[in-house]
């Protein structure tokens, strides 16, 4: 994800428990992190492998729950400061040099 991508979330609802993984992108020898039950502004999601935002993991703690920060859009936009963070429901597992396909836009 190398593009710029929009940020203007006019009109992009903040949640959405209907909203899926929509479009998925390929990625080469990148760390990723899969998550086997997570979730993204009440959308839920399973068995899904995401880019981490950097070369490091940038876990967080938000409402009691552990979060990650992934390079995923939200309905074709990204946070305007950070990437998404997800909050981990389940077990997850870093896969450094993954080559595959990942969530690139969680929407409908």
């Amino acid at each position: 994800m190398t593009a710029e991508y929009s940020t203007n979330w006019d009109d992009i609802p903040d949640t959405d428990k209907d909203a899926k993984p929509k479009t998925f992108r390929s990625v080469e020898n990148a760390l990723v992190i899969f998550i086997s039950n997570g979730s993204l502004r009440n959308s839920e999601f399973t068995d899904c492998y995401f880019e981490l935002a950097n070369n490091e993991p940038n876990f967080d703690t938000f409402d009691g729950k552990q979060r990650v920060e992934v390079k995923v859009l939200w309905f074709g936009r990204k946070p305007k400061t950070t990437w998404a963070h997800i909050t981990l429901n389940g077990n997850w597992e870093l896969k450094p040099s993954y080559t595959g396909q990942v969530v690139a836009n969680i929407g409908k």
